[in-house]
């Protein structure tokens, strides 16, 4: 789901979705790539939203 929201622009979506995602499987959260790569990708929004001053 997280994947789908991100994609489709809406990053708050995707994170609300990969934090309840973490309260039902911790494990297959933490270890699954596409987690990885989303998370990734939300951070690289947040710095790049931090340095132009939109945060």
């Amino acid at each position: 789901m997280a994947r789908a929201q991100l994609w489709s622009g809406n990053p708050a979506e995707a994170f609300k979705s990969l934090k309840e995602a973490r309260r039902h499987a911790p494990q297959h959260v933490r270890e699954h790539p596409w987690a990885r790569e989303d998370v990734g990708t939300l951070r690289r929004l947040t710095s790049y939203a931090k340095w132009i001053g939109a945060v």
